[in-house]
Formats: C-alpha cells, sequence, structure tokens
C-alpha cells in the first residue's frame, strides 16, 4: 500500500468540513481531486499534512499511520503540499526558491543539483529565469517556482501532493500538470 485515506472526518472547531473521506494511491497513479469552492480540497490536502487533523479514521502513507504526526514529519517521509497562492519569496532569486524546497532535507551537493535538473526539465521557463528575482515573475511561473519548491526533495524520495496547481500553469511548459496528487517520478496518466 502506498497512500491510503480511511473513513476521516475532519473538523474545523466544532464544524465538520469532511465526511467519511476515503482515497487510495497506488505507485505511479495520478489522481485528481475535482470540485466546486468550498467543497473540501484543500481540506482534504491540509488535513493529509496534519495542517488540519482527522478526527476519525486513518492515514497510512507507506504503511505508516501519520494522521497523528506532526506536519515536519511528514514533509519529511515525503509528502509535501503547495497551495494555490503562490507562497514563494519574493524578494529571493528563482534558483534560491528553489533550493528552499530542499533545506530541511539536507541534501547533498549532487541530490539538490539533480533535483534542480529535474524541475528546470519540466519547467524549461524557470532555468531561464533562475536568477531574476521570484516577486517579479508572471502568476503562472510563480506558480512553477512554489511547485519546484513543494518537489524539491531527492529524487528517489517518495511523491508530492500539490493542489490546485494546473489552473496557473502557462502553456508554454513542456509538460503540464493537470493533477492535484502524483505518486512517483514516472507516473501513469489515467
Amino acid at each position: 500500500m502506498f497512500f491510503k485515506m480511511e473513513h476521516c472526518d475532519v473538523y474545523y472547531g466544532q464544524i465538520q468540513a469532511l465526511y467519511d473521506i476515503n482515497v487510495e494511491i497506488n505507485p505511479g497513479e495520478i489522481i485528481s481531486i475535482i470540485g466546486a469552492n468550498g467543497a473540501g480540497k484543500t481540506t482534504l490536502m491540509k488535513s493529509i499534512m496534519g495542517l488540519v487533523p482527522a478526527k476519525n479514521g486513518k492515514i497510512v502513507w507507506q504503511d505508516e499511520e501519520i494522521q497523528a504526526r506532526k506536519t515536519h514529519h511528514i514533509v519529511k517521509r515525503g509528502i509535501s503540499y503547495v497551495p494555490e497562492g503562490r507562497e514563494i519569496f519574493p524578494g529571493m532569486t528563482v534558483l534560491e526558491n528553489m533550493e528552499m524546497g530542499a533545506y530541511t532535507l539536507h541534501m547533498s551537493a549532487k541530490e539538490k543539483a539533480d533535483k534542480l535538473n529535474e524541475m528546470y526539465e519540466l519547467f524549461p521557463r524557470l532555468y531561464e529565469r533562475k536568477k531574476q528575482k521570484a516577486g517579479t515573475l508572471s502568476g503562472g511561473e510563480q506558480q512553477m517556482v512554489a511547485a519546484g519548491e513543494g518537489t524539491g526533495r531527492p529524487s528517489a524520495s517518495p511523491p508530492s501532493l500539490l493542489t490546485r496547481c494546473s489552473t496557473s500553469f502557462p502553456a508554454s511548459m513542456k509538460r503540464p500538470i493537470s493533477l492535484c496528487c502524483w505518486s512517483s517520478r514516472t507516473p501513469t496518466w489515467r
């Protein structure tokens, strides 16, 4: 089993936001979470990350129950969250922003270079702008930087969870992403 949520209920205070959520992702699969505003897509991602804990049910990542874990532990296990709001460091360069994604994981210089090359292959526009202040980029380019930060982990590590990322990426991307979650470096699209 790769990732599974079973019978999860999530609350904001006394208000229940998610009811009996069940999700399973197998290695190599991509899934999309689609819904209207207020349907709970962001709450789902935040519950996986431990930002809004599930009160009932369980969340399992690579055979480890993570629903009671702190967010920093979940990140170290290989799950990341990239919010839609282009949360980047605007005064830092594109390269510096991309490096921030690997900061807490203590990547070697080779791992960092490999990950940067992988991100530049996915987002070639960022390579062209790597020395530019991130705050001066277009909205779509800033979202690419945010995705690069969130996936800034060693290539051999597990996947990332992304939320609502497809709405802001420009057509110039080599390989457009139309997903909310991915579960491997070489996914199968369905």
